[in-house]
């Protein structure tokens, strides 16, 4: 709910959101606490920051790089920067090297080298299309699926089809580019 000023973010305790990044914030840096709390509040604080701002700026990313040991957290708060298209070009290689260097990071790596893939325009789309999928970036997938023509949507079927995601990845894929193929509904 907003206060009509847009200053109340929908949080189940009703606290703005500046009170709530706040109180999210002195937790995840308490080393006195439990890593487990810690990890939540820092979870918490971070993605509410992207719902709020549509992504963070190259400060705040290297604030959450500090804690690229809680693989999890960090893997998600990537993959929600990489679907929002907010990580600059020039930030991801650094990043994937930053990541690359922390076990766990497996996931966060991935999602970044699929918004690289994305950028490629020196790709065709097949090939564009098999990285993704190879790299487990569903989303990645989807953009490039609503770029295709109604002719090219059941080649990309193969390609889904051939993938090595899982049954119910590919089936949810196969579906989003039959739509495509179908075009908008009127």
């Amino acid at each position: 709910m907003t206060d009509g000023r847009g200053t109340k973010a929908d949080l189940p305790n009703g606290h703005g959101l500046s009170e709530q990044l706040e109180q999210l914030r002195p937790i995840y840096e308490d080393r006195k606490l439990a890593s487990s709390d810690r990890e939540h509040a820092f979870y918490r604080y971070w993605t509410l920051r992207i719902a709020n701002e549509g992504g963070l700026s190259h400060d705040s990313i290297v604030s959450v790089l500090k804690h690229r040991d809680w693989a999890y957290p960090v893997g998600d708060i990537i993959y929600q920067l990489c679907i929002r298209n907010s990580i600059r070009e020039s930030d991801i290689d650094w990043l994937m090297g930053a990541l690359s260097e922390a076990p766990g990071n497996d996931f966060a790596v991935r999602q970044l080298r699929a918004l690289r893939t994305l950028e490629d325009r020196s790709k065709c789309w097949r090939s564009r299309l098999s990285e993704v999928l190879s790299d487990r970036a569903d989303w990645a997938a989807r953009r490039i699926l609503s770029q295709l023509t109604s002719a090219e949507v059941e080649e990309a079927i193969g390609i889904i089809s051939s993938s090595s995601r899982p049954a119910r990845s590919r089936n949810k894929l196969i579906e989003f580019a039959r739509q495509v193929g179908r075009g908008p509904s009127t």
